[in-house]
């Protein structure tokens, strides 16, 4: 059975990789480390099982599972996590099974008994998953739970993340910054804001500030310096020499998807 490993943690696809090996009815032919990624992977790669971490930045592992789901992908599905919260829901995504950190020798050869028992389904329908990416942009378009201080006192408030058009450090909170120049305080630093954010859409372009790259309307260039100006917002954000290339990167690839 082909594979596919999708976990946001190097280390944890490595692991799991490494575990897999042994078992000859099982090939590993990729691994995506967001869930754009591989839904991207999919169609080129014809895996017949998708191992899904569940806390992902962006579209989490139930998130990616339930879109699959919807769009009635013949994939097997099966969570591999450090968390036991989840497992009913995943059982309602028809999961083959619910791997709990560390995984165990006899639960990793269960869950293996049961991939071949459940073997067989027809290879997934590519037009299918073609449809699937071209709708994954509104899906990308959640709302971002966001712990901020107002008025002296904590509060959370739900932020579309299509509207956020910058994020910047300040000491261990943030600044996010919406169109039409609304401002919250984050706190949370903008290394912790980052992991939350989904990868596709934003990028560091300075060590203190994040952009949303579907915002970014111009890139100028005052003496030595390179700056960006964004939709529906009147500040400009420095975009550093040593993150230019990496921006090129990404709005490259952010454009072609």
């Amino acid at each position: 059975m082909r594979a596919l490993i999708v976990d946001d943690e190097a280390r944890g696809r490595l692991v799991l990789r490494h575990l897999l090996q042994k078992y000859t009815s099982l090939e590993v032919v990729g691994e995506a480390g967001d869930s754009p990624t591989a839904l991207q992977l999919i169609p080129k790669l014809h895996p017949e099982v998708v191992f899904l971490d569940i806390r992902m930045p962006g579209l989490n592992g139930l998130e990616l599972a339930h879109l699959i789901r919807r769009k009635g992908l013949p994939l097997q599905l099966v969570f591999v996590t450090a968390y036991g919260e989840h497992a009913l829901e995943a059982f309602d995504l028809d999961a083959v099974d619910y791997l709990v950190k560390p995984i165990r020798p006899e639960r990793l050869q269960e869950m293996v008994r049961r991939l071949e028992a459940r073997r067989g389904l027809r290879g997934p329908d590519e037009r299918v998953i073609a449809a699937l990416i071209s709708q994954l942009r509104p899906v990308w378009e959640r709302k971002l739970p966001l712990e901020i201080t107002k008025d002296g006192k904590r509060c959370t408030v739900y932020l579309e993340e299509s509207k956020i058009r910058f994020v910047e450090a300040q000491g261990h909170k943030t600044r996010v910054v919406l169109a039409g120049n609304e401002v919250y305080e984050a706190n949370l630093s903008l290394g912790e804001l980052e992991k939350w954010l989904s990868p596709h859409l934003f990028s560091r372009v300075h060590r203190g500030f994040i952009v949303n790259l579907s915002a970014v309307q111009e890139v100028s260039v005052e003496g030595r310096m390179y700056f960006l100006r964004l939709k529906g917002c009147s500040e400009v954000v420095p975009l550093s020499r040593e993150k230019l290339e990496a921006f090129q990167v990404a709005m490259k690839r952010f454009q072609q998807t």
